[in-house]
C-alpha cells in the first residue's frame, strides 16, 4: 500500500506539469511581456513650391494698374528669359528707322526705346509701347484693342461697359474725353472715353464718341492727362 500512494503522487504530480506546460504554451497566453507599439509620426505635408514667373503669351496678356505680365510699373524691366518682355533697341528711334532727318544715329541717347521683345511682334509689330527712364518702367500704352484690362476692356468698347466694370473709378473730364482714373499699389490705370469735345471741333472723334479711345497704366505720380489731338503715346520717337 505505501508503495501505491507514492506511485499515484507521482502520476498527479506529472499531470499538474503538463497541464501547466499545456496553459503556458495555449494561444493567446503571452509567453513574454507584451510590449507597447510605438505611436505612428504623422509626416509633416510637403510644401508645394511656388512656380517661378514666367513672361504671358500674347493671348494671356492684360493690363492692370500696376502694370502688364511681368513688367511693374516703378521697377526695373526684367531682361531674364523666360521672364523678359522688353529690350533695348540702340536704334529705334535713329534716322534710318523713322526716316527723319534728325541726325540721329544708332546708339544715340536719342534713339534708344525700350520696346517689346519679338514674341509680342506677331505682325511686325507689338500692340503695345512702353516708356522706361533711367533704368524704371513709367508707362505702358495699348494701341488697339488686342489686349484687355485686367477687368476685360478693350479700346472699341463702349465707355458703358468700362464704367460698368470699374464702378469705383474716378472719372476725370479732360479735353475730348473722360479719363477712367483706377489706382492701384505701383502705377494707375488711365481708360480715356471720348466725347465731343462741340464747338468748332464738334464731330473730331466721328463715331469713336461714348467708345473707349485709349488705355494706359502709369506712375503714381504721373498725374491724369489725355492723349487726345497729341502724340503723347508711350515710346513714340520725337
Amino acid at each position: 500500500m505505501p508503495t501505491s500512494r507514492r506511485l499515484s503522487s507521482s502520476l498527479i504530480a506529472v499531470a499538474l506539469i503538463g497541464v501547466f506546460a499545456l496553459t503556458a504554451c495555449a494561444p493567446g497566453t503571452p509567453t513574454s511581456p507584451s510590449e507597447t507599439p510605438s505611436a505612428s509620426e504623422t509626416p509633416s505635408p510637403t510644401p508645394t513650391p511656388t512656380p517661378a514667373p514666367t513672361a504671358p503669351t500674347m493671348d494671356e496678356l492684360a493690363i492692370t494698374p500696376d502694370g502688364m505680365g511681368t513688367l511693374v510699373i516703378g521697377e526695373a524691366p526684367s531682361t531674364e528669359p523666360g521672364v523678359q518682355m522688353l529690350e533695348e533697341d540702340p536704334a529705334a528711334c535713329s534716322d534710318e528707322n523713322t526716316g527723319f532727318e534728325a541726325g540721329v544715329k544708332p546708339g544715340d541717347p536719342e534713339a534708344i526705346r525700350w520696346v517689346p521683345i519679338d514674341a509680342y511682334q506677331p505682325r511686325g509689330y507689338a500692340p503695345w509701347s512702353a516708356d522706361v527712364h533711367d533704368g524704371i518702367l513709367m508707362r505702358i500704352d495699348l494701341l488697339d484693342g488686342s489686349i484687355p484690362t485686367d477687368k476685360g476692356i478693350r479700346i472699341g468698347d463702349p465707355g458703358t461697359a468700362a464704367l460698368a466694370a470699374y464702378p469705383e473709378a474716378a472719372v476725370v473730364d479732360e479735353w475730348g474725353t473722360d479719363v477712367l482714373v483706377v489706382p492701384g499699389e505701383h502705377g494707375v490705370l488711365h481708360i480715356e472715353i471720348a466725347r465731343d469735345p462741340g464747338g468748332d471741333l464738334a464731330g473730331y472723334w466721328a463715331d469713336q464718341v461714348d467708345k473707349v479711345v485709349y488705355i494706359r497704366a502709369v506712375d503714381l505720380h504721373g498725374g491724369v492727362f489725355t492723349v487726345a489731338a497729341s502724340e503723347n503715346i508711350a515710346g513714340v520717337c520725337l
